[in-house]
């Protein structure tokens, strides 16, 4: 049996190691009566996923909370995460409809985002939390980055077996369908946080998301240790050049024989 993970020292190690501004937050989606179980974390009654997620990477404590399916106000997340069945409406595209030109073309973005919900509804709500904080364990850990960071991610996840990231980016519904593909594949996904993300969770224009199975948590950390004597984060640049200036701006021979 493997040794159980202690979440507030990979909490630590993730920060350290990306220099994250924010913290690593866990996820975990929850059946039948699990909700109710809970102890000691907030309920929202009006939310959306990626509202939760920013509450818990910025706010801490006051960050650790849960929504039921009722609670959360994104219809995309709620297919995503198999906490409703996908409705006709959404397999067909139609609320991407404000972001393409017609409707075939919105049923064939719809068919690359990852939802759940689209082959069965598991789940009736969905915790989320500071990593270190985290009450129990956690499904998937979701990170915001930069491009830097996230390059550090994906050096990492390569280093055991050269594994990739391979997901398709689509800009949509992005931290609700990366969860859900991180959980049904196990493997790491990547994605350009979506406009949702950008109004209600708070995410900047620089970072990146990625989503993790926390079955993966050592072989990322192992990762990022072993690619360290290459590539430690922050990238460090190369120096062992000559530094040329304008010649105006050089002291001349008279000036360096100069008492």
């Amino acid at each position: 049996m493997a040794e159980p993970i202690d979440w507030k020292k990979v909490r630590n190690e993730l920060v350290m190691a990306l220099r994250m501004r924010t913290d690593p937050v866990g996820v975990r989606l929850l059946k039948g009566s699990e909700l109710a179980e809970l102890s000691d974390v907030k309920l929202l009654r009006t939310t959306a996923v990626c509202q939760m997620i920013a509450m818990s990477r910025y706010s801490k404590e006051e960050g650790i909370v849960a929504a039921s399916v009722e609670g959360v106000k994104c219809l995309w997340a709620t297919a995503c995460l198999g906490m409703t069945r996908s409705p006709e409406r959404l397999v067909r595209g139609d609320l991407n409809r404000a972001f393409v030109k017609d409707d075939v073309a919105g049923k064939a973005l719809q068919d690359m985002i990852f939802a759940t919900g689209t082959s069965s509804r598991p789940y009736g709500g969905i915790l989320t939390a500071p990593l270190d904080l985290f009450p129990g364990e956690p499904d998937v850990v979701v990170l915001y980055l930069t491009p830097g960071q996230a390059l550090k991610v994906i050096l990492a996840l390569s280093f055991d077996s050269g594994e990739v990231a391979e997901n398709p980016i689509t800009g949509q519904a992005a931290v609700c369908q990366s969860i859900a593909r991180a959980m049904t594949s196990g493997k790491v996904a990547i994605e350009i946080p979506c406009v949702g993300d950008r109004t209600y969770g708070l995410v900047q224009d620089d970072e990146l998301v990625i989503v993790f199975p926390a079955s993966r948590t050592r072989q990322l950390l192992e990762g990022m240790k072993g690619t360290d004597a290459f590539a430690p984060y922050p990238f460090k640049p190369f120096l062992r050049w000559p530094a040329l200036f304008p010649p105006e701006f050089e002291p001349t021979r008279t000036e360096l024989d100069s008492d």
